[in-house]
């Protein structure tokens, strides 16, 4: 793995939008969340677009907050998954075990 690389997919470097959003594990784990939620996240291309389509979810004020505490759910995830990787030198499989684990539960 090169410098700058992302630890969790070693596909392209590290940044924001890449850990969060482009990186094919994030994109795996919003797509669980979007199906359990029944949503069509396809029109998100970034972080920006993220907060601004989330902003206009037309759902119940109870559904809306299960939704935003499953988004920051999936954000904090990413980030002590990506931690675990680059400060705790976890094996990439464990943190990938995780994901797919967060998945399913998600997915019930």
């Amino acid at each position: 793995m090169g410098p700058g690389w992302f630890p969790l997919c070693r596909e392209a470097g590290e940044d924001i939008d890449h850990l969060f959003w482009e990186c094919a594990v994030a994109r795996h784990v919003w797509s669980s969340l979007f199906s359990w939620f029944s949503l069509e996240g396809s029109s998100i291309l970034d972080i920006d677009s993220f907060v601004i389509w989330a902003m206009r979810i037309p759902a119940s004020k109870q559904v809306t907050n299960l939704w935003r505490v499953g988004a920051m759910s999936v954000f904090w995830s990413l980030w002590n998954l990506r931690n675990q990787v680059v400060f705790k030198e976890a094996p990439i499989s464990a943190v990938r075990s995780k994901l797919l684990s967060w998945r399913r539960l998600v997915s019930v």
